[in-house]
């Protein structure tokens, strides 16, 4: 992976993390092989079990099998157990390959230019949230800002948390278990921030998945109030995250909006999406995230309603204010954040 560049750019602003692609015709076919691989495992994922079962099923019910014909379902079961036993244990070698095929040491990439932007650092345990928004179709501009040197898991000590559901999903499962990825639930939250772990979280969920439209900035953050408790429970540094780019990933089809929104409160991801490349995005656009200031929220155990809906207000109006201040540069200056 090429080193961190940081530089100034429009005064306290910087870039400290830039790649840029070192050909636009195609994106680098190290990257576009992970992403392949991890996307058309979540586009697939439904059929990936069923075929398993009926292999499984097929193989154990023949006769005159001997200890051979199971041993790889026997591989297969040890493997799962030991990680159902030991979730998100991080794998450093799977994170370094990972963040290699994201950003490779020539610096090529999958999308045209790929770049982190803040003012101020994030530093290990200071008990810090990232906040990333859009969601987008497959949250893009989340998987770059967590391959980046500079906010990678290693690093900054950032666990990412990511919906409970992507750890029932072969080959998501295993990559999430690797990178040491968390559920977004509130039992392991807690847990990681009572230690002042620094996390990462996509506020908008599924929710905002379905309001994904291709060439608009959507986000559903309004009702999204608990992670503002859990901040004031700890007394947590809150930062919004704006990605640039996320916008322009797929083409969408909005019909059936309000049907498949009550599917995402279930915890469905009621998506659909394609590009020139079938499940993965397009390739030739800026993907740039934007990490806003920290938000110092004050402690309070047991927060009322009214401080809960005081703070989430605070924070609605950094994500608004951030949005804003840069989309002339990143979007255009017409640009409209639609918050639901």
């Amino acid at each position: 992976m090429p080193p961190a560049t940081t530089r100034k750019e429009g005064g306290s602003k910087r870039v400290v993390e830039h790649h840029k692609r070192s050909t636009s015709s195609f994106p680098h076919p190290l990257s576009f092989a992970y992403l392949a691989t991890f996307l058309g495992a979540w586009c697939f994922a439904p059929v990936i079990p069923l075929i398993a079962a009926a292999s499984s099923f097929r193989s154990y019910s023949a006769s005159r099998m001997g200890i051979m014909d199971h041993l790889p379902a026997t591989v297969l079961l040890g493997y799962y157990s030991y990680r159902f036993l030991n979730p998100g244990r991080l794998w450093e070698p799977a994170l370094r390959m990972y963040g290699r095929a994201m950003h490779s040491p020539n610096g090529a990439c999958y999308f045209k230019s790929q770049k982190i932007v803040l003012t101020e650092p994030v530093v290990p345990d200071s008990a810090t949230m990232l906040c990333v928004h859009p969601h987008g179709a497959l949250c893009l501009g989340w998987t770059v800002m967590n391959s980046c040197q500079c906010l990678g898991a290693i690093q900054a000590g950032v666990q990412y948390l990511v919906a409970p559901l992507l750890f029932n999903i072969p080959i998501i499962a295993d990559l999430l278990s690797w990178f040491g990825t968390g559920p977004a639930v509130p039992g392991h939250m807690k847990k990681q921030m009572a230690k002042g772990k620094n996390l990462a979280i996509l506020p908008g969920g599924f929710n905002s998945a379905a309001l994904f439209t291709h060439g608009k900035y959507r986000c559903f953050v309004r009702k999204r109030v608990g992670f503002i408790k859990y901040c004031l429970q700890f007394g947590y540094n809150v930062r919004p995250v704006f990605c640039f780019g996320e916008e322009k990933t797929y083409w969408t089809s909005n019909v059936l909006e309000g049907f498949r929104m009550k599917l995402a409160e279930r915890n469905i991801p009621p998506v659909f999406f394609l590009s020139k490349f079938g499940c993965l995005p397009f390739d030739d656009l800026d993907m740039t995230v934007v990490v806003g200031e920290p938000i110092k929220m004050p402690k309070i155990e047991k927060p009322s309603k009214e401080d809960v809906a005081k703070w989430h207000a605070v924070y609605v109006k950094a994500l608004e204010d951030l949005f804003e201040s840069n989309k002339a540069e990143y979007a255009s200056e017409d640009a409209v954040l639609e918050l639901q």
